[in-house]
């Protein structure tokens, strides 16, 4: 009996701290640097980036032949059988001239999305207390659809497919249309439309504007005069949106984040006017490592 008391005292000391750790994010600075104009300006720009960059990989023929084939199947279904043949015979026409360029696997779609179902961490930490309420309760389905709500993010979507798989499978839906067997031309070709190569990123927008802030303070640095007010306000800020990311469970490395916030409170705490050599290196550095933990985050994974 002693035990289960001492056991249960000991929850609820790790969910107070719990609840501590996260009011602690909540506490935003009633000061801004960049407005937000700018920082959306830069997420835009980003995501103007990363979807120029997409566009540059995907072969227009690539797009065409998994269009073609879904209008084959569509034909199929409608009894259409003509119009299938010919939808087809385009698909693998188009695959043919891909081939001759010695590509295997080729991006024929990429969608972005921005999901912003929170925007800030006292928001976050609301949705994340009722969430343990719900989970003490057992309403897990209540809470799950809480779940979804915790996304401040750039959501990238690529679809890639195999040239030589696609060729061989229409191949043989060609033969068995030929032959006027319907059924099984339909499930060929619904085969290989489901082989294609879905990846997924996720980038956190929390990130990209710490991201903003750090190069605005590197600029700052780089002037003649120091504004160690303003370059102050957007470290606090900078800090803010990364532990905002945190929060919203971007991430599974905690050593690398704990790493990040000190080298951040290590710059923050230094005399401005009497390291500012030393500070350039600092946060060019800190810079790197910011980066890195968003791409680590953010890198493609198949879905």
């Amino acid at each position: 009996m002693l035990l289960a008391l001492v056991l249960a005292g000991c929850d609820n000391n790790v969910k107070q701290t719990e609840e501590q750790n996260r009011n602690a994010v909540t506490e935003k600075s009633g000061k801004s640097y960049l407005t937000e104009e700018q920082l959306q300006e830069y997420i835009n720009n980003k995501i103007n980036i990363a979807f120029d960059l997409g566009n540059e990989f995907i072969i227009d023929e690539a797009a065409d032949v998994v269009y073609l084939i879904r209008n084959s199947v569509s034909s199929i279904l409608k009894e259409e059988y003509a119009s299938a043949i010919e939808n087809l015979t385009k698909a693998i026409a188009k695959a043919r001239l891909i081939e001759k360029g010695n590509t295997q696997n080729v991006i024929a779609e990429v969608n972005i999305a921005v999901n912003q179902n929170v925007n800030d961490a006292e928001s976050a930490t609301s949705i994340i207390n009722q969430i343990d309420s719900l989970m003490e309760l057992g309403e897990i389905q209540r809470a799950k659809h809480l779940y979804a709500q915790l996304t401040n993010e750039i959501n990238i979507t690529k679809e890639s497919i195999s040239i030589p798989d696609y060729l061989q499978v229409m191949n043989r839906a060609d033969v068995l249309m030929k032959n006027k067997e319907w059924d099984e031309a339909l499930f060929v070709l619904n085969s290989i439309l489901g082989k294609s190569i879905i990846e997924k990123r996720t980038i956190p927008l929390p990130l990209l504007r710490a991201q903003r802030m750090v190069d605005e303070v590197e600029k700052l640095l780089g002037e003649e005069e120091l504004k160690t007010e303003n370059i102050g306000i957007l470290l606090t800020n900078a800090e803010y949106e990364i532990k905002f990311a945190k929060l919203l469970g971007y991430g599974k490395s905690e050593k690398k984040y704990k790493n990040i916030l000190e080298e951040l409170a290590s710059i923050k705490g230094s005399d401005l006017k009497e390291n500012g050599e030393k500070l350039k290196s600092q946060i060019k550095e800190f810079k790197n490592e910011l980066n890195g933990l968003k791409n680590k985050i953010s890198a493609y994974q198949k879905v």
